[in-house]
């Protein structure tokens, strides 16, 4: 389908960016990209792992809080670490971090190397449902 076409292309360029050992701070694109990845593959991580432990997909009825209701359904499925994970990578890149628009600010102000460890970790999370 298209949207696993697209979270393939993200990863795609993500894993190149990962390899290559350096985001520059200044390089505004890779960040929003990297964020852009944090975004997506959280929500990617929730939705799987509540679909592993309860056989169903996990139901999104506020497409403005689809975090938040992910988080809910999957919370009781996560340990502690993934947990705190989860948090920290969302106030890392927000729901309203997203290509069309100016609200990417709270990405300048993430270092590159957290940028970088969060999206490393999350590729290993989402390891266990390849694209």
């Amino acid at each position: 389908n298209t949207s696993e076409k697209y979270l393939k292309k993200l990863n795609d360029v993500v894993n190149a960016i990962l390899s290559s050992g350096v985001v520059n701070e200044t390089v505004l694109e890779e960040k929003i990209t990297l964020g852009l990845f944090i975004r997506l593959f959280i929500e990617r991580f929730l939705s799987r792992r509540y679909f592993d432990r309860t056989g169903n997909h996990p139901t999104v009825t506020n497409p403005m809080a689809t975090f938040v209701e992910l988080f809910r359904q999957a919370q009781p499925h996560l340990t502690d670490d993934e947990k705190s994970f989860v948090i920290n990578a969302n106030t890392i890149a927000p729901s309203y971090v997203h290509a069309n628009s100016f609200m990417y600010e709270p990405l300048i102000d993430v270092s590159a190397e957290t940028l970088i460890k969060i999206a490393t970790d999350l590729r290993a999370m989402n390891s266990a449902w390849p694209l």
